[in-house]
């Protein structure tokens, strides 16, 4: 076998596994991807003992244009093949395994696997010419008409944050199979435990003759099958020009289902009930009875007494990491608890959920068709890509005939911490990238305000983390934390370099703390206005916290399931993640763009920080204790 790979994903090793399990799993692999058991057989042999024969069954062919440039290549059966013969199934090899965010930096530093590419992707005397910077990019282009993807979950790490989606390129064999609407085969990729490693499994889908050319479904994926309509636009990957009809550029109807969908439901208390749940009295000879399944926040109190109980119905605070759903029965059995969450706070804290909030409650505003914006301006263009992917193609087209820049940062709806995360401004490369999971597509803040890292001089991208207290949303009453957490990039900034994670993206802390440049919030601020002295930070503050206000305003507004609902004993402490970027070329006025709002974000370094924190948190939210030297009413 002939592999290169720069990405090595984790796997268990062989021999954390009996022989049974192993068998269990590749059996369980082999049914979820499709393939027909009387092939199993065959599959165990043949990967076993390594057996690649697919050139005993296929021939690769090449097609070259007058001036003797290869232009295509096709796959052709050599003899009869019949789909149902037990042994027609064969192994396919990986070429590369490959991150999308590191994939530029290792075919530069494999030169190798970039000339294997550039033989395997068909790319002219002339591209080969070009300077190696040039190539790379060029190579990467191609890339995802060739790559295919999995993805590996670790069970040990929290839901959400757990998977990471992998990319690979077959073999020559492998990917001079061609596209048809009507194929004959299916390539599958197949963990193989008792080697560790991936390679794919190629079988037939009906018989096929001598000289009958392979072809397979390239857009046989999930999302395909489950909007069928879609297919033009999926296959535009691979063919620009292709037409896409009109009619699936409509407006979606948002509805209760899209907020309900798969999860599972929240149980609020009538307005009767909720009337007569008042708060615990608090009496500082007394330990408030705290129930808290995580204590990596409250067990840094310092000046509040707390006894952890083990009921919830025993607490006079509930602090949970997981989803809390039953605040009917809450308020029937614990009337006086109060809990850290609020009924249907996924509306907030869901990438998509929220953007269909701020979708419905500004449904009335303007569309500025020449900057091609709409209101509210904190929070940049959102599409959803697997409800509304051919809504977002139509605007990225026709950003792209007015000559607007067309970068977009593509998400998960479910993870923060830059997991899965990519920066494109190439529409087959978004496309293909809903593949592995639910996205949101959001107009990338290409002209942010930048900070001087003072430890290596360069101009980098940073955010912002404040932290938001919300003790009512009937009226909405909210408090900011004063101190805030500036979030820093490694690398300077630059639109050349969209895969370059240390550019573009400013957590660094879940991958490598040595790049992180931890900055007290005053010291922020200090060389902010020194950066930048026509810019007073009092007014950005100002501008940060009527954006914060007006989040979770709208969030809230409409009723549940689509709004987070109002509930006597909820309280809730959120992350708010933003941005500052210029408002237009001249530089003159800051926007405050609004990323993310995160459920029970990670407080460590808040703890460390600031000491006061965790009473700060506790006053605040439970205890009524609103201290105007620590957090702001906004």
């Amino acid at each position: 076998m002939s592999v290169v790979k720069a990405v090595e994903p984790p796997q268990p090793h062989p021999l954390d596994m009996n022989m049974d399990d192993m068998f269990e799993m590749m059996k369980t692999q082999l049914h979820q991807s499709g393939v027909p058991e009387i092939l199993h057989a065959a599959i165990f042999r043949k990967v076993n003992q390594e057996i690649f024969d697919a050139g005993d069954f296929f021939e690769v062919t090449m097609m070259v244009d007058d001036n003797e440039e290869p232009i295509k290549k096709q796959t052709f059966a050599t003899k009869d093949i019949g789909c149902n013969d037990t042994e027609s199934v064969w192994l396919i090899d990986h070429a590369w395994t490959f991150l999308p965010n590191t994939a530029i930096e290792s075919l530069k530093k494999i030169p190798q696997l970039l000339g294997r590419l550039m033989t395997m992707f068909l790319l002219h005397s002339q591209d080969k010419e070009n300077g190696t910077e040039r190539l790379v990019k060029t190579v990467y282009k191609e890339l995802f008409k060739y790559a295919q993807t999995y993805s590996i979950t670790d069970p040990s790490k929290p839901m959400g944050d757990n998977t990471i989606n992998y990319w690979y390129v077959v073999d020559e064999f492998g990917v001079s199979i061609g596209h048809s609407d009507m194929p004959n085969c299916r390539m599958v990729p197949f963990f193989v435990p008792t080697k560790g490693y991936t390679l794919s499994i190629l079988f037939l889908t009906e018989d096929i003759k001598k000289g009958q050319e392979l072809t397979r479904d390239f857009v046989d994926v999930g999302l395909a099958k489950k909007h069928p309509k879609w297919r033009d636009i999926l296959l535009t990957v691979w063919d620009e020009d292709r037409h896409i009809d009109e009619k699936l550029f409509e407006k979606n109807e948002i509805t209760d289902e899209y907020f309900t969908l798969g999860r599972i439901p929240d149980h609020i208390p009538s307005d009767e009930v909720q009337a007569k749940c008042k708060p615990f009295i608090y009496n500082k000879d007394k330990p408030i009875r705290l129930y808290d399944n995580d204590q990596q926040l409250f067990s840094n109190l310092k000046d509040i007494k707390v006894e952890f109980v083990d009921n919830i119905y025993e607490a006079d605070v509930i602090w949970l990491r997981h989803h809390f759903s039953e605040f009917k029965d809450l308020a029937e059995k614990n009337s006086t608890a109060l809990v850290n969450q609020f009924p249907y706070e996924s509306s907030l804290t869901v990438k998509d959920l929220f953007a269909a909030n701020v979708e419905l409650v500004f449904n009335d505003t303007e569309f500025d068709s020449v900057k091609m914006v709409k209101p509210p301006l904190w929070l940049p263009i959102t599409y959803n890509l697997n409800t509304e992917l051919p809504q977002f193609y139509k605007y990225f087209k026709e950003r792209e005939k007015k000559n607007l820049n067309n970068t977009f940062i593509i998400k998960p709806w479910n993870m923060a911490r830059t997991l899965n995360m990519t920066i494109s401004d190439d529409m087959s490369f978004i496309i293909r990238q809903v593949e592995t999971g639910p996205k949101i597509a959001c107009k990338y803040i290409e002209d942010p305000v930048l900070f001087t890292r003072p430890d290596t001089k360069k101009n980098v991208k940073f955010d912002l983390r404040f932290i938001v207290y919300v003790t009512s949303l009937s009226p909405v009453t909210c408090y900011m934390y004063n101190k805030f957490w500036p979030r820093f990039a490694v690398n300077e900034y630059s639109l050349d370099n969209l895969e370059d994670s240390l550019a573009h993206f400013t957590v660094h802390n879940y991958t490598d703390k040595s790049l992180i440049l931890n900055m007290f919030s005053d010291d922020f601020i200090q060389e902010f206005e020194k950066t930048y002295p026509n810019q007073q930070w009092k007014n950005v503050e100002k501008q940060i916290y009527e954006v914060v206000k007006q989040v979770i305003t709208t969030s809230s507004i409409l009723p549940s399931p689509r709004g987070v609902s109002p509930n006597a004993q909820s309280r809730g402490m959120y992350g708010i993640d933003v941005m500052l970027g210029w408002k237009d070329s001249s530089h003159k006025e800051i926007q405050v763009y609004f990323l993310e709002c995160n459920f029970i974000p990670d407080c460590k370094r808040a703890c460390d920080f600031y000491p006061d924190f965790a009473d700060t948190t506790f006053r605040t939210l439970f205890l009524n204790e609103i201290d105007s030297e620590k957090v702001t009413k906004i």
